[in-house]
């Protein structure tokens, strides 16, 4: 965990960036550069087909607007907070690990976003990806939603020892529940994708 930051004060999305926002941005992006909006649909892999095509919908339904975005870069998370921020002319980015460790754990820095302890049965989502805000009981003190039953999500801050790599933070309900989520932390090359993990947005100054 990222312990003792001090950290200016900051606002995080309640929920991860979900398939809609998406696909808005695709088609704002496809209006003025078709080849960018083809890049950066989500995919299984990277170099692989779209994760919203049917070998993606075989493995994870077929599309839903209200499930997290996964299957995307870094690079990608990074140019649709910029989208984002001329669009609406706010400071949007993707947050640090150590940001969202402290919009994951509250004032008592807790291990998981109900409290101590694993979940109970009103905290496990059904296996797979979901709808956001499906999951009522997994909320942090700071109402961040969806820290266990969510995307694992990328994360600003380098890691230690492996520079070439990032941070990912949370829990991906589409694969077994390993740890606290709201502490635990993996490393992740930015530049490949994975339909596991997504992102969530930022305001700071």
């Amino acid at each position: 965990p990222d312990r003792g930051a001090k950290l200016p004060t900051f606002r995080v999305a309640v929920f991860p960036v979900t398939c809609g926002e998406w696909q808005a941005y695709l088609q704002a992006l496809q209006a003025v550069d078709p080849a960018q909006a083809a890049a950066r649909v989500p995919r299984l892999r990277e170099g692989s087909v779209s994760l919203w095509q049917h070998a993606g919908a075989a493995i994870f339904g077929e599309f839903d607007p209200e499930r997290p975005v996964s299957g995307i870069t870094l690079a990608d998370a990074h140019a649709y907070a910029q989208w984002r921020a001329r669009e609406e002319r706010v400071r949007y980015r993707l947050p640090t690990s150590a940001e969202w460790e402290k919009a994951a754990r509250g004032v008592d820095a807790r291990g998981w976003p109900w409290g101590e302890g694993p979940p109970g049965p009103d905290a496990v989502a059904p296996f797979g990806l979901h709808p956001v805000g499906e999951v009522a009981q997994d909320e942090s003190p700071y109402g961040m939603r969806d820290v266990a039953s969510g995307v694992f999500e990328w994360t600003l801050t380098a890691a230690r020892g492996d520079p070439s790599a990032c941070y990912v933070r949370g829990n991906c309900s589409a694969l077994p529940l390993q740890g606290a989520p709201c502490v635990r932390r993996l490393t992740w090359d930015p530049a490949r994708p994975s339909p596991f993990i997504g992102f969530r947005l930022v305001i700071a100054p």
